[in-house]
């Protein structure tokens, strides 16, 4: 990070597979993640959800994420517009 000399984790995207979505295993992901982050001193960690998909953000906030408002830049390429 530009303005920490601290490192944090990244998380693009958790996505399980419907015929394992509510049986843990996107919470034992999440729990592994922030234990890895824990043995390794990484202070903070993201992960993004889009506002449209509620379940993302009632499971994150489940696990003690706190949501925070910010800008995200989309930038098509390859000739879409």
């Amino acid at each position: 990070m530009y303005n920490s000399d601290s490192a944090e984790l990244f998380i693009y995207d958790i996505a399980v597979r419907p015929e394992f979505q509510r049986k843990g295993v996107g919470k034992r992901l999440m729990l592994a993640a922030q234990a890895f982050c824990t043995q390794n001193g990484i202070k903070q960690m993201f992960v993004d959800a889009n506002e449209a998909d509620t379940h993302a953000l009632d499971f994150y906030s489940s696990l003690g994420g706190r949501a925070e408002k910010v800008v995200q830049f989309t930038f098509l390429t390859g000739g879409e517009h």
